[in-house]
């Protein structure tokens, strides 16, 4: 597995938080993680992984779960203000 491929997968997974936030969950995150420590036991030992690359996965990582996180919020404030219209109606 190339570190473009496992680039590539994370960068779907942000872009797919931001476009449909209803289609991301647990299993999504779980995917990432395997992508990336697969990468990890299959990357050459004499020719390993640049650091930076990796540290900028991980950090693309919590931006989505970050993303994520922020959605629910704003589902749950969502929710929130549409209640009280609901109780006027």
């Amino acid at each position: 597995m190339t570190t473009e491929s496992s680039t590539a997968a994370s960068a779907a997974s942000a872009s797919a938080a931001t476009a449909s936030p209803g289609l991301i969950d647990k299993s999504d995150t779980d995917t990432f993680l395997r992508l990336l420590v697969t990468q990890i036991q299959n990357q050459d030992p004499l020719n390993p992984q640049d650091p930076t690359e990796f540290i900028s996965q991980l950090a693309e990582f919590s931006s989505l779960e970050n993303l994520i996180e922020m959605r629910r919020s704003l589902e749950a404030i969502e929710q929130l203000a549409a209640d009280p219209v609901a109780d006027q109606a």
